[in-house]
């Protein structure tokens, strides 16, 4: 004796669970090396340059102290939390000099500390 035949209804229920099933399955698995841990900076196409990713900063406004200069960077002391910054370094600064400053810090992988010195504290 030959089984009844599923109803069209039973059966296109089935095939669609089965699709569901091995959709939904293919975006669990986790295949090692393909994806790369957090953001990564991204090669700009029209200058050929990299940027970098996709930062979310928290902004702390301080005063940042010149500690050193050390090939074209500057170490700042960056105040409240005594923080060591390096930034691009200007000929018209001076060692020890305060300045009013921006420090971005974001808690993603690959982003900062970056600060920004806005001007001096010192009388001109």
């Amino acid at each position: 004796m030959i089984p009844p035949m599923p109803s069209v209804h039973a059966r296109n229920t089935l095939s669609g669970l089965v699709l569901i099933l091995f959709i939904s399955g293919c975006s669990v698995l986790d295949l090692a090396g393909t994806q790369p841990e957090g953001p990564t900076p991204e090669e700009d196409t029209t200058t050929g340059e990299s940027r970098q990713p996709d930062c979310q900063w928290q902004a702390t406004r301080g005063v940042a102290q010149l500690v050193e200069k050390l090939n074209g960077k500057a170490r700042f002391e960056f105040f409240p939390g005594e923080q060591s910054v390096k930034a691009p370094y200007h000929s018209d600064w001076r060692q020890g000099e305060e300045f009013k400053a921006v420090l971005r810090q974001s808690d993603r992988e690959g982003c900062g500390p970056e600060i920004d010195i806005m001007e001096s504290l010192e009388p001109t």
